[in-house]
């Protein structure tokens, strides 16, 4: 401890505190490296006792981590509202369920071949009394730390299988579903036995759901995780790697996943038509998925340019804004039959 006279002087002092625990430690003759991520908070602007003090120090903490680690970060008003913002969406999402206030819209899927309608994206959607229409980046993040992904995946899979049987009954038969799986939901050790008992009740022909993952489930808990997927697999579910591309474990797991499909990042698709654009590795992904046997999906087109370009390379499924914006289900329904080439 000691005092303070300015802020410059409180700066130069963790600075210094920082590089002293940067120097190498040796225990038993084992060099340890440290780091370390600080929070401040100022008497009295962020707070009069020890306990506000002390909160507001944590949440700036915890800025530090996200951002890297290994840094400073000193609290703000904008912390302040942004962790109300995250109490107060946790404390509505407990009830938006028993409300009624998620709805399903869904993305329409072509075949780049043919450019029949093919399949949907089942994508979640919250439409709150207060707030209105909540983006899902606002709330899954959330819903996923406290465990409410998990009845919210339910209800979501419920939802997707319920439309599902009816675009059946008009006599589309051949239509797939795709739906989002958190890791939090696959790490439930009764996640496959709700999956099949959905299927099961339903009366759903396994071939027609497709269950996305993205690349970063395959960090948590890999073997176990596997085991699961494969069950699944097993009993005739396809599986599709999200956003493949994106993170930095795809070929490492690529063999290991009993997947059938990459779907390609917006992020690449986005690029197409720039000079200086990932076109050559867009080409590489394609021709690798295709060499092991996978097909792939590209989402986010939203230029003829993009759908033609990825056409040609051999890509099989598009979806994105140029051939059909995410939809509630009665527009979805009158999609059926729609062939993107017939409306040239």
């Amino acid at each position: 401890y000691q005092d303070m006279n300015s802020e410059q002087e409180l700066k130069e002092y963790i600075f210094n505190i920082l590089e002293e625990l940067k120097k190498d430690y040796y225990i038993n003759s084992i060099k340890l490296s440290v780091s370390a991520s600080i929070g401040v908070s100022f008497y009295p602007e962020d707070g009069t006792s020890y306990g506000e003090l002390f909160k507001a120090a944590d949440i700036a903490m915890n800025r530090a981590k996200e951002m890297g680690k290994n840094r400073t970060q000193f609290f703000t008003n904008e912390m302040k509202n942004d962790i109300y913002e995250i109490i107060m969406i946790e404390s509505e999402l407990r009830s938006a369920i028993e409300n009624d206030e998620f709805v399903i819209y869904y993305q329409p899927q072509f075949e780049m071949d043919s450019g029949r309608l093919c399949g949907f994206e089942a994508l979640i959607r919250w439409i709150n009394p207060r707030r209105g229409f909540v983006p899902p980046n606002k709330f899954i993040p959330q819903a996923e730390k406290n465990q409410l992904i998990i009845p919210i995946g339910d209800w979501v899979l419920e939802t997707a299988a319920d439309f599902l049987n009816e675009i059946t009954a008009l006599g589309y038969k051949d239509i797939e579903i795709s739906v989002n799986v958190s890791v939090v939901q696959l790490m439930c050790e009764d996640y496959v036995d709700k999956v099949l008992d959905v299927l099961h009740r339903k009366n759903i022909n396994p071939k027609n759901i497709k269950l996305e993952i993205t690349e970063s489930v395959m960090m948590e808990s890999i073997e176990d995780i596997l085991h699961k997927i494969g069950r699944l697999s097993g009993q005739g579910i396809f599986f599709s790697l999200d956003d493949f591309g994106t993170g930095y474990s795809s070929l490492t797991y690529l063999k290991k996943i009993p997947i059938k499909v990459l779907k390609i990042d917006k992020s690449f698709v986005d690029t197409i038509t720039e000079k200086d654009g990932d076109k050559e590795i867009l080409s590489s992904i394609i021709d690798l998925a295709h060499n092991i046997h996978l097909d792939v999906i590209a989402e986010g087109i939203e230029e003829r340019q993009q759908l033609d370009w990825l056409k040609d390379r051999g890509c099989n499924v598009g979806q994105g804004f140029f051939m059909g914006k995410p939809m509630p289900k009665e527009s979805a329904i009158r999609e059926l039959g729609k062939n993107i080439y017939s409306e040239d």
